[in-house]
């Protein structure tokens, strides 16, 4: 590839991940890493520092051309070829492909998009999500993919005979159909999961400080083909396991876990095993679309166990925790401030 083109593909991509980034959205809220535990997947910069084909070029292009400002959208998005746009206002979306990939679903409705899916060059879709909403998509292969709020997920309406590839940005779950002869394969920030057919998750938000994947059934491969020091390390889960890649201090670990807490929420409820309040606070915050603070350290370090019912609205949600975390909470300025029991102010 010419290497100005290179560096100028490379600046389209980084600024579209900088855009995804939440404008202010818990700039407030502590940054600590995310309980959720789920497949996300960060930018696609792998792609950049390697030689990579015209399908990985034209995939680039295509979600790198599309705004990704969470913070900002109340809809969630749906981008089709010819950079057709389709906005849907609801809360939860169900999106599904034909095995062609030339109609497109929405919500079990009669109405049905169309679009060329391409014969010799693919064809990309790009789907928005913002803070506050979810949705479930089955694609051309009968894959089905759950994606959390926040999320940007790039995938061919037709898959290729040789390759599986999507791209995402944002949090989500995978159930791939099995397929060994053609593997699918979930690009992130700072590994790549290669998956013959299973259920799995991965998390890897712009604002984490982690990539992690967890697995459910099936079997899946990770490697780092561009992380200083891990390139020849290839990580092989089995079921009931999580891999996790805490990106400052380059550090790898793969550990057994109870996987029912980062798959729970494609079901409406969160569960926390000896989870920070803080990192519980930011997996609520996410889900309602609300910028959320905690106005005392030692109540954001201690540890709460137990699930929630997040089909609930926000306010549900939080009288609910404080009844154990012994905490109250008030809104200020288009935000919720948390506070010990004795420090809320008087309203």
């Amino acid at each position: 590839m010419d290497p100005k083109k290179k560096f100028e593909l490379n600046q389209r991509i980084v600024d579209s991940a900088h855009q995804y980034r939440r404008k202010g959205f818990l700039r407030n809220t502590l940054m600590a890493a995310s309980i959720m535990v789920l497949l996300t997947v960060g930018s696609f910069i792998w792609w950049i520092q390697n030689d990579v084909d015209d399908t990985g070029l034209s995939i680039m292009r295509h979600a790198a051309s599309v705004e990704a400002d969470m913070n900002g959208e109340s809809n969630v998005k749906l981008v089709l070829s010819n950079d057709r746009e389709v906005r849907i206002n609801e809360n939860s979306v169900d999106i599904a492909y034909s095995s062609n990939g030339q109609n497109v679903q929405i919500n079990n409705s009669e109405n049905i998009k169309q679009q060329d899916p391409g014969n010799k060059e693919p064809v990309y879709n790009t789907i928005l999500v913002p803070y506050g909403k979810r949705s479930q998509i089955v694609l051309s292969d009968g894959s089905k993919v759950w994606l959390n709020a926040g999320t940007k997920f790039t995938y061919p309406a037709k898959f290729s005979e040789k390759r599986r590839e999507v791209f995402l940005l944002g949090e989500a779950i995978f159930e791939v159909t099995h397929d060994a002869d053609n593997p699918f394969y979930v690009v992130t920030e700072d590994y790549q999961v290669k998956v013959l057919g299973t259920v799995f998750n991965v998390s890897s938000y712009a604002d984490d400080g982690f990539t992690s994947t967890a697995l459910e059934s099936g079997r899946v491969e990770i490697d780092f083909p561009r992380t200083p020091g891990l390139e020849n390390q290839v990580v092989k889960m089995l079921p009931g396991t999580l891999t996790t890649y805490r990106k400052s201090e380059k550090q790898l670990k793969l550990i057994k876990t109870d996987i029912e807490q980062y798959m729970s929420w494609r079901k409406g409820s969160f569960i926390f095993n000896n989870c920070e309040l803080r990192n519980i606070v930011k997996k609520i915050a996410r889900h309602y679309n609300m910028q959320i603070t905690i106005e005392n350290e030692k109540l954001e370090q201690r540890k709460f166990s137990g699930s929630l019912d997040i089909n609930e609205d926000i306010e549900h949600t939080l009288n609910i925790l404080k009844e154990t975390a012994s905490f109250n909470y008030h809104k200020e300025n288009n935000q919720i401030l948390i506070n010990q029991t004795n420090e809320v102010p008087m309203k």
